[in-house]
């Protein structure tokens, strides 16, 4: 068995069960969303710990999306991490670049807003202002 094919699968596998409660709109929408964000969360040396994990719960509470610092780790560690995370919370996983991951969490306390990207109107409209 060859190091390529593990390395490959879990990618594969949290694209397929993570992101398939998000529609590509929705996906284009939180990213666009999270792009203005700061990772509230970081992750070190010690992994997941029940501290961190509590704070992404809170922050999660929250906000509903959030971005997630990684350092210190290889990237099938950082996967592994996001597909843990996004399990244990029943969370989506939005986006992965370098060490921040971007994860959304529908908040059932919160008011029933769709998430839909900007119509051109509305893109006009803010390059004016």
């Amino acid at each position: 068995m060859s190091d390529t094919s593990k390395t490959t699968a879990p990618a594969t596998a949290i694209s397929d069960v993570l992101t398939h409660v998000l529609t590509q709109d929705q996906k284009k929408a939180l990213k666009s969303k999270a792009h203005a964000l700061n990772p509230v969360v970081m992750i070190a040396g010690n992994g997941l710990s029940q501290n961190v994990l509590n704070e992404i719960n809170q922050a999660l509470d929250c906000h509903e999306l959030i971005k997630i610092k990684i350092s210190g780790f290889e990237r099938e560690e950082k996967l592994e991490m996001a597909t843990e995370i996004c399990e244990k919370f029943n969370a989506a996983l939005v986006q992965v670049i370098g060490h921040v991951i971007v994860i959304y969490k529908k908040n059932a306390k919160k008011s029933e807003k769709k998430i839909q990207p900007k119509t051109p109107q509305q893109r006009r409209r803010e390059s004016h202002s």
